[in-house]
């Protein structure tokens, strides 16, 4: 089965008890779980009937226990376990009584990927297979494939791409699906004023010339740096030609981040709970936010955004130059930042 398939019979209410999800697209099989998850839990908080368990931390015994549990409050639970290549032979075997006979009140998701090999060369999960639906996700293949995922995915953010430019695109990327969501993120981001996207655009802000250090100059400023965003804020204005408000503007979106992280972890989320409520399309960037929301104490995040405020007031209305204004920010972040955790 491929992900357009399973995604009819969610539609008609069709789900089966255990699935195994195959493929080297990990960026669609996050998108699918998430679905799965949204269908499951649409008119109700999923709470204990949502269990996301790991092969490489988890054993068998514990992930059975949870899929034979009646559900809680909703009509179905979700068992998902990740990573689970790592399972040997002998915890295979200890599923396979279950999959022969499910709990229909569970739909438990194994995420495969791309799976392991015994000494035979062949998967420990092979011979089970006939027990649950196989559903494989894989990254688009040629350049036309990653053309049309570019532009499907850019039709999230309601922008179009010239044909010059996802050819641009596509030539510097590759065919990794999850990379490939990660720069279209960052590329709407940077286009946000505007709903056509131009060559320029695409060599200005994906991965290739002066590509991503924007988000090299964000992410130093948040983990407290000052030598490197220096460097990277003058490259930025002289070579990669960014305007002054647009650097700040990705700053305060830094910052926003960060503080949402922060009130999750104080609330007493995990980092995992607190990178989801980020809400970014990228899987590796907020990891990247909460580690480093957890050097900026609460307290200290009101006199951050004072500083923004400032610094947004003298690029429209002072005569200071603008390098000077921003490298005075950066500088006082970090100072900020310093002082909160002496």
């Amino acid at each position: 089965m491929y992900p357009e398939e399973l995604r009819r019979n969610l539609s008609s209410g069709t789900i089966a008890p255990v699935y195994f999800f195959q493929g080297d697209n990990g960026r669609l099989i996050e998108d699918m779980t998430a679905e799965i998850e949204a269908v499951f839990f649409a008119s109700q908080d999923a709470g204990l009937d949502l269990q996301y368990y790991d092969a490489q931390v988890h054993a068998p015994e514990e992930i059975l226990q949870s899929a034979r549990m009646a559900p809680f409050s909703a009509q179905k639970r979700l068992v998902v376990v990740k990573n689970a290549r790592f399972f040997k032979a002998g915890q295979w075997a200890a599923f396979e009584r279950y999959l022969k006979k499910p709990a229909l009140h569970t739909c438990l998701i194994f995420i495969l990927l791309a799976a392991g090999k015994d000494k035979q060369g062949r998967s420990p999960a092979v011979r089970l297979k006939k027990y649950a639906t196989a559903v494989l996700f894989r990254n688009p293949r040629g350049e036309a494939g990653v053309q049309a995922l570019v532009r499907k995915q850019l039709e999230r953010y309601g922008k179009t791409i010239s044909r010059e430019a996802v050819a641009v695109f596509a030539d510097r990327v590759g065919e990794d699906a999850q990379v490939i969501a990660g720069e279209v993120e960052k590329l709407a981001l940077y286009c946000a004023d505007k709903t056509r996207i131009s060559r320029q655009d695409v060599e200005q802000s994906v991965s290739g010339g002066h590509t991503g250090t924007i988000f090299n100059l964000v992410d130093g400023i948040g983990r407290g740096e000052t030598a490197g965003p220096l460097l990277l804020l003058h490259a930025l204005i002289d070579d990669g030609g960014y305007a002054p408000l647009v650097i700040l503007k990705m700053i305060a979106r830094q910052f926003r981040l960060i503080s949402r992280a922060r009130n999750a972890l104080d609330r007493g989320d995990s980092a995992a709970q607190a990178g989801r409520g980020l809400g970014l399309k990228s899987a590796r960037a907020a990891p990247a936010i909460v580690q480093q929301a957890r050097g900026w104490p609460a307290g200290v995040l009101g006199d951050v955004f004072e500083e923004i405020f400032r610094s947004n007031y003298r690029l429209k209305a002072s005569r200071i130059d603008s390098r000077i204004i921003l490298e005075n920010l950066i500088l006082h972040l970090a100072g900020l930042r310093g002082q909160a955790l002496a």
